[in-house]
């Protein structure tokens, strides 16, 4: 998707793209981006209709993944946005 001062930007929306990505042991991550989380988010949130993706930012000499955010793609008034997939009730 992009590239800003080493860094590269992306979005997936393939879930089975998303347990690779994950795989890298030295990733920090919140109990929202393990792989288990992810694993019944994608299989419970996308067949009820849900659009979901993962938001990912890598370093780009290496491509090793540095941060994680699960994003639900929504259309509002006319227009396609990523958000948090909370609607109003977690605390992420």
């Amino acid at each position: 998707m992009g590239s800003l001062s080493g860094y590269e930007i992306t979005v997936l929306s393939d879930a089975a793209a998303i347990p690779a990505l994950l795989a890298a042991g030295d990733l920090q991550r919140t109990p929202f981006q393990s792989p288990r989380w992810l694993d019944v988010w994608f299989a419970v949130l996308q067949p009820s209709g849900m659009d979901c993706s993962v938001g990912v930012i890598r370093r780009a000499s290496d491509h090793r993944p540095l941060f994680v955010l699960p994003l639900v793609r929504e259309r509002r008034y006319g227009l396609t946005v990523l958000t948090l997939p909370d609607h109003g009730i977690s605390d992420y």
